[in-house]
């Protein structure tokens, strides 16, 4: 399968594998390298809803976000893309899945999230 045109993958973003480990206590705990495993990955990033959940006693909102790519990364859930949109703003996004669009490894997409 062809991969998607370098016309759409217009954007880049850096990307951060979650490094799985524990806290003190036994529970699941995440960090990241200070520099990027993979950065100016050429993508092509999409907001695409928003949902809301009640945390502490309080509403919190999450945009979600699909990077589509024409490489595999086999990110873990919660690793971190840091993406800076054509306004000079930051996103921080934390991954909740990826996949191979069709299985035939053409087009990969993740999809992430950003607490708003």
């Amino acid at each position: 399968m062809q991969g998607p045109s370098a016309a759409i993958l217009i954007n880049e973003v850096d990307i951060y594998p979650a490094i799985a480990g524990q806290d003190v206590d036994g529970g699941y705990k995440v960090t990241y390298a200070a520099n990027p495993t993979y950065d100016s990955v050429a993508c092509m990033v999409e907001a695409d809803d928003m949902y809301e959940v009640l945390e502490q006693e309080r509403i919190v909102q999450y945009l979600v976000w699909y990077i589509m790519t024409d490489k595999r990364y086999n990110l873990l859930a919660r690793s971190k893309i840091i993406y800076v949109d054509d306004g000079g703003e930051t996103h921080t996004m934390i991954t909740e899945a990826s996949r191979g669009e069709a299985e035939r490894g053409g087009v990969y997409t993740i999809r992430a999230s950003e607490r708003i």
